[in-house]
């Protein structure tokens, strides 16, 4: 346990360690679409299960997509063209998710799939590379073990508001709420790293 409190103090005496974990529980939050999804094509749409089942080929390929691409350009990514890439990927994810739950053919479901999954895994990639890299090797664990309590419990806290909050007024209503939460927390994010990196300067300069 005290392990586990010396890395709760390292993380808060280290403010972009904190802010990427909290960066990745609200995409956590917004991956918690899935559980909507479920009940979406299951219970809203009355498909059969299998197509549900299909659905999952867009959701893999956009992780396939996902980390051929960043794999690609992390070398070639400065620090600020990585969080522009994160933030960008959190709005872009957001608004996929509205598009989910409002396309109407399968086909258009589906390649509303492929980009929010493309979204979702590429700030997911881009983040644990992060972590790695602003973390100390000797807090590693420590710091990744606290970020799997942190990500892990936005995203069951996000599938059991999500599931209540679809039965209750749709899934379409509630995709639209889900999804301007992805996009303010991208461009809050993307707001702070701006300022970060202002503060920067100005010590520099000082």
């Amino acid at each position: 346990m005290e392990r586990l409190n010396e890395g709760f103090r390292y993380i808060g005496n280290h403010r972009e360690i904190a802010s990427v974990i909290g960066y990745q529980m609200a995409e956590r939050v917004c991956g918690a679409y899935y559980i909507m999804l479920m009940y979406y094509v299951l219970t809203e749409r009355g498909e059969g299960l299998y197509v549900f089942g299909l659905l999952d080929i867009p959701l893999g390929l956009g992780g396939v997509i996902a980390g051929i691409a960043v794999n690609k350009l992390s070398d070639s990514l400065s620090e600020k063209g990585t969080w522009r890439v994160q933030g960008w990927a959190l709005v872009a994810m957001g608004c996929s998710i509205v598009a989910v739950f409002h396309a109407k053919p399968l086909l258009g479901l589906a390649i509303a799939i492929l980009f929010a999954s493309t979204a979702q895994f590429s700030s997911s990639i881009l983040s644990v590379t992060k972590l790695q890299r602003l973390s100390d090797p000797a807090y590693l664990a420590r710091v990744f073990s606290i970020r799997e309590m942190a990500t892990m419990g936005s995203f069951s806290a996000g599938c059991l508001i999500l599931g209540f909050s679809a039965e209750q007024a749709g899934s379409a209503a509630v995709s639209v709420w889900l999804g301007f939460f992805g996009v303010a927390a991208g461009l809050l994010w993307l707001w702070s790293r701006r300022k970060l990196q202002k503060d920067r300067r100005r010590t520099v300069m000082t």
